[in-house]
């Protein structure tokens, strides 16, 4: 697909505000000033401080700064880029396309979606960066489907449960123990 120009692809710095709106603008232009989905899937996923850190060590403000403009202003800053192309038609500015598509057999405008994490609601010990950008997806999926409803855009969230990665649970996989309990 990608010898065809049927593919493309763009790296983006989810804490550039400029850089986000840049790449949108390339995916948009990409798909003829349209797009119908956007993922907020990218961030930081380690959900503890380095090092063995606390939120008593003064240090771990430069990771909580991360976790929020990544985790947190970046899905916010390329939703609100791509909201443009995703009303790109003239009659959405007016009537929202949830009622032009009323009548079709798929009446389901363009969506957004969140990917959160269930430690929104339930950490563990020195996961607060993480935990709150994580909860701060959630408040912004409800307020922006609110928000956006009106247009046609839907807005959801999936927060998955644990999932067996290395640095999430290391001790248990170096032991051989069952992970998923």
């Amino acid at each position: 697909y990608y010898a065809d120009g049927r593919l493309g692809s763009a790296i983006c710095d989810l804490r550039n505000v400029d850089d986000i709106r840049a790449k949108v603008k390339e995916a948009a232009k990409f798909f003829n000033d349209r797009i119908d989905v956007l993922i907020n899937n990218g961030g930081i996923a380690s959900p503890q401080w380095r090092d063995g850190k606390t939120m008593e060590d003064l240090s771990t403000i430069d990771e909580w700064k991360a976790y929020i403009d990544t985790n947190l202003t970046g899905p916010f800053a390329m939703s609100q880029a791509c909201i443009p192309y995703m009303k790109a038609r003239a009659s959405d500015f007016e009537h929202g396309a949830h009622i032009q598509n009323a009548n079709n057999s798929s009446p389901a405008g363009p969506c957004i979606i969140h990917i959160g994490s269930f430690r929104a609601h339930q950490s563990d010990p020195n996961q607060e960066g993480y935990a709150s950008s994580k909860a701060g997806q959630l408040g912004l999926m409800h307020s922006m489907a609110i928000s956006l409803g009106s247009l046609g855009i839907r807005v959801n969230l999936i927060a998955p449960g644990l999932i067996n990665v290395a640095h999430d649970i290391k001790e248990g996989d170096e032991n051989g123990a069952d992970w998923a309990g």
